[in-house]
């Protein structure tokens, strides 16, 4: 049974978990020895942080390790495996930065495709 799902792609997935799940222990622990008395609280904020970064990091690298490795000229840094661990470790700091482009992407391609169009009536000018 074929699900359409890339195995390369799951691979990678796979590989940044471990690198998000770094990226929230050094969050835990940053909480824990902040100096001041955690809260159940903050453990409860960390441990959420440390879920989503690994949700977000795996999903991240679902969709970027195949396409930033494969046009790196140096062999030894087409390693998926390395670049999605990467991308688990950073991708919820990231994460932000990307959206935000990406709704300035959007942004940018709706007002260069509407140049020169009359507005319809869902558009105010």
């Amino acid at each position: 049974m074929n699900l359409g799902i890339d195995p390369d792609r799951l691979a990678a997935a796979f590989f940044a978990i471990p690198g998000a799940a770094l990226y929230g222990m050094y969050h835990l622990m940053a909480v824990i020895s902040s100096g001041q008395q955690a809260t159940t609280a903050d453990y409860i904020k960390a441990i959420i942080n440390v879920t989503f970064a690994i949700a977000s990091g795996a999903i991240l690298a679902y969709f970027l390790a195949i396409p930033l490795t494969s046009g790196v000229p140096i062999a030894i840094l087409r390693d998926r495996a390395a670049v999605a661990f990467m991308i688990g470790a950073v991708g919820w700091e990231l994460l932000p930065t990307l959206i935000n482009k990406a709704k300035d992407l959007i942004r940018n391609f709706r007002s260069n495709s509407n140049q020169g169009n009359p507005p319809s009536d869902g558009d105010h000018p």
